[in-house]
Order: C-alpha cells, then structure tokens, then sequence
C-alpha cells in the first residue's frame, strides 16, 4: 500500500458528518474495497496528499481541523518488488 493516507477526524461538534466526509473521499477518487463505510485515499508523496487535503477542504468547508494526513512506516521502495 501506498504510505500516506488521508483520515477523518472527527470530533464532536465538527460542521461535518463522517458520511460527508466519505462521500467527499469517493469523490476524489478513494478506494471503496473494504466497503463505502471505510474509503481509503492513500498517496505515494506527502504532496499529492496534501494537494487532495485541499480540494477536500474546498468541497467541505468548515472541515479545516478534520482532515489528518498520516503515513505508514518505510518507504515505497521499500514496498516495491526490485
């Protein structure tokens, strides 16, 4: 899998729900394998994830403090065949 990845977390009291959150993540393009309930937005860079982070922003406004970028331990390389 791709090390980074892009997580709702939301709180009580946060403007949007968890299922906005996950239709905003099928529509940019997040895998639905594990169910529609669990999207996943994974990334090879730190850039293309935080380029996401920001439309995802835009398409959900006041869900600033929502969206986490995290990022699983190794590198790609480290994951590819050689």
């Amino acid at each position: 899998m791709l090390p980074f990845q892009i997580i709702p977390a939301l709180r009580r009291g946060d403007a949007v729900t968890l299922e906005q959150c996950h239709q905003a993540m099928i529509k940019e393009g997040a895998s639905t394998l594990f169910g529609a309930d669990k999207p996943q937005l994974r990334f090879a860079t730190e850039e293309d994830a935080e380029a996401v982070r920001k439309r995802l922003l835009q398409a959900l406004p006041g869900s600033d403090q929502v969206w986490v970028i995290t990022q699983e331990g190794g590198k790609v390389e480290d994951w590819v065949e050689r």
